[in-house]
Parts: C-alpha cells; sequence; structure tokens
C-alpha cells in the first residue's frame, strides 16, 4: 500500500487527547491464524479540522499517560487512503499511522 507522509503541525494544528474509542480500539491487520495487533486507534481533536481525528498507534505507546484534553504532539506520521470497494475505488477516507505521540506542544 502507498504512504504518504504529511507535516501534522501544519495538516491537523494543535491536537488535544480525547482518548481510546470503546469498541474496536485495536487495530488488526490479516485473517485466519495469520491475523496481528499492530497497534491501538486513538482520538484526537484537531484545532485545524475543528473535528476527532482517529489514528493508529504502535502498541509500544502507552496511551494511559494521557488525560482527557491533553495537548499533544504527533511525530512521523503517514497516512494511507481507504477505497471503496465499488467499480470507481472511490477515496472514502485516510488511515493515519502515527510512530510516537508525546505531551505538549512542539
Amino acid at each position: 500500500m502507498d504512504f504518504l507522509k504529511i507535516k501534522p503541525k501544519e495538516t491537523f494544528g494543535t491536537l488535544s487527547f480525547v482518548g481510546k474509542p470503546i469498541k474496536g480500539s485495536e487495530y488488526i491487520q490479516g485473517s485466519g491464524r495469520d491475523r496481528r495487533h499492530n497497534g491501538n486507534y486513538c482520538r484526537l481533536l484537531s484545532s485545524r479540522q475543528s473535528e476527532t481525528i482517529e489514528i493508529i498507534l504502535p502498541t509500544r505507546v502507552n496511551l494511559s499517560e494521557f488525560n482527557f484534553g491533553d495537548v499533544v504532539t504527533i511525530e512521523d506520521v503517514k497516512v494511507e487512503p481507504m477505497s471503496e470497494s465499488t467499480n470507481n475505488g472511490a477515496i472514502v477516507g485516510w488511515r493515519i499511522f502515527v510512530q510516537n505521540m508525546k505531551k505538549g506542544n512542539a
């Protein structure tokens, strides 16, 4: 799959931690016995988009360190298009993969 690297500050503005979704908070790839837990979903409030965005973090990032409303900085951000399963293959959204998240505004 093709990835696009983005600059999070310019794209999303200031980000505030909202939390993990209650249901389906794990990002799993593969099927059957090859299924692997590759990360956790997390929600952030974007000042530039004026809405909540959902990102995927590696399992090594400890989300219990963050509280609702904490201003956070995300690093090494890649996005992957999600397309419809129709004939035209239109892009319906983006999966946002983040390698690290820290408290504070960089």
